[in-house]
């Protein structure tokens, strides 16, 4: 994995493999317009142990130093996250009708949450017990878990992101109404490689699908249906 954020001056690269990653979360939208206000979720992921030492500057010794990555290959996190939208984020333009076309207003998503690991209170365990010669000292109030917008404050990144509307950054608007059958709108959007189907009834979207592996590798043949 690999995390470019943009400020509009300089690029911060940041670069970690992961592996076992779970996903669960929310979606929390405005019933009227079905815009996006706010998504939660807990990411359950490993990171590899040495990468995260060396990052953090972590130093258990010569012996330890090789044994420890050996022994302990990937540490498990857990990651509960909160994003908020405002203004909140509208993907549909309503009324809908066939043929038109419609691109996405600005928003700005907060990002908060805790990153939490039994793996880091066993090490301020022994942390304590060695007098603090294991972690470095701007590192050890994260180990009884970590406020995700206060270290991205410290790390000098905002925990703010701006997303400008989609006119800015793509040349054809990413939504347009192509057919309407049984009062189910099929909707196309990032460039007619996915679709959304949205059915006036229920008047709620009842199924996405599509293949963006263009944009997205790791994504292939989503589909997403509405249960109830």
């Amino acid at each position: 994995m690999q995390f470019d954020p943009y400020n509009g001056k300089n690029a911060t690269n940041i670069h970690f493999e992961v592996s076992n990653v779970s996903l669960a979360g929310t979606v929390y939208v405005n019933v009227s317009n079905l815009a996006i206000s706010k998504i939660t979720g807990t990411i359950n992921i490993d990171f590899g142990t040495q990468q995260l030492l060396d990052m953090f500057n972590i130093k258990f010794g010569p012996i330890f130093s090789r044994l420890i990555p050996k022994l302990i290959p990937t540490i498990p996190f857990k990651v509960d996250v909160i994003c908020s939208f405002n203004p909140e984020y509208q993907l549909l333009e309503f009324p809908l009708n066939v043929e038109k076309t419609w691109g996405i207003k600005d928003t700005n998503i907060t990002i908060d949450g805790t990153v939490t690991s039994k793996f880091l209170k066993r090490l301020n365990i022994l942390n304590t017990l060695l007098g603090g010669r294991i972690v470095p000292p701007e590192y050890k109030k994260y180990l009884s878990g970590i406020d995700i917008s206060q270290f991205l404050t410290e790390q000098g990144i905002s925990n703010s992101i701006h997303l400008p509307k989609t006119e800015d950054i793509l040349r054809t608007p990413p939504f347009k109404v192509s057919t309407v059958n049984n009062n189910v709108y099929t909707i196309d959007f990032i460039q007619g490689s996915a679709e959304m189907f949205y059915s006036s009834d229920l008047e709620t979207i009842v199924e996405i699908r599509g293949n963006i592996n263009d944009f997205i590798p790791s994504a292939n043949n989503i589909v997403l249906q509405l249960k109830s």
